[in-house]
This record gives C-alpha cells, structure tokens and sequence, in this order.
C-alpha cells in the first residue's frame, strides 16, 4: 500500500525540492528567481503544505495568512499544483482540505484564491470538489 504524508514546509531548503512540482503550475519560473522571491515570500509568512507519496511531492498548496476589510482573516493561496500524472486522484482535494484545517486552527474565517481566466479545468475543480464560488475578478497593472 501507498504511504501519503502531508506535511507543512516551512524552510527554503525543503521547499527547494518542491520547485520542479510548483514549474508544473509557474512555466516561467527560474530556479534563482523561485529562491529570491521564495526567502522574501517566507519572511512575509508563506507556507506550503505538501502531500507526498513516500518521499515524492505530489500535490501542494502555497499559502499565507492575510487580513483585509473584505475578507477578514483569511488564508491565500498563491499555488495549488498537482503533479500532471497523480491527476484525478484526489490529492488536490486532500491538499485543499488541510488547507482548511491550517487556516481553521489559526482562526482564519475563509480559504481565498485567484485563478487565470482561462484555466476553465482548475475552475470547475474549485467549485466542484472545493466548494469555492466565484466572487469577483482580479485586475492588475504594471507600475
């Protein structure tokens, strides 16, 4: 039988072994711009919660705690990548699911996330299995 352990990432040396699952979801993404922007992203309190299969990442969620007017104290999720061949598996759900929990037990009151327009799959995957709803669009700008 399988062994599945989720497990809280808190280091960049162990979040280092984590890049090649996350380039599946951030195509872009260079190893040396991952590890600088990853030691500001864990002073700024980023997590993530990781589903491994043995010792194989196959499933994670980049999360932060935030607080806003309109969304109290909530968890983002910056990632949610499942590795392309454990699709369909349910360990997205599973990884979605200890994403409540981490927010419930840190008194978070909701789990938000931004998704591209065009990412209709992912879409259907967070209203179906996550129980998300969609809520308003996300604009951006270059400054």
């Amino acid at each position: 039988m399988t062994t599945l352990i989720l497990k809280e990432v808190q280091e960049l040396d162990e979040m280092k072994a984590i890049y090649p699952l996350l380039t599946q979801l951030r195509t872009t993404l260079t190893e040396r711009e991952f590890v600088l922007q990853t030691k500001t992203m864990i002073e700024e309190g980023y997590r993530m919660l990781v589903l491994y299969k043995e010792t194989h990442p196959v499933a994670m969620a980049g999360v932060i705690m935030l607080t806003n007017y309109y969304d109290g104290k909530h968890v983002y999720v910056y990632d949610l990548v499942t590795e392309p061949s454990q699709r369909s598996k349910g360990y997205g759900n599973r990884v979605l699911q200890e994403v409540d929990k981490w927010g419930s037990m840190r008194g978070c009151e909701k789990v938000v996330l931004s998704s591209g327009v065009k990412r209709e799959e992912a879409h259907r995957f967070y209203e179906e299995k996550g129980g998300f709803q969609k809520e308003s669009y996300v604009f951006r700008k270059k400054v």
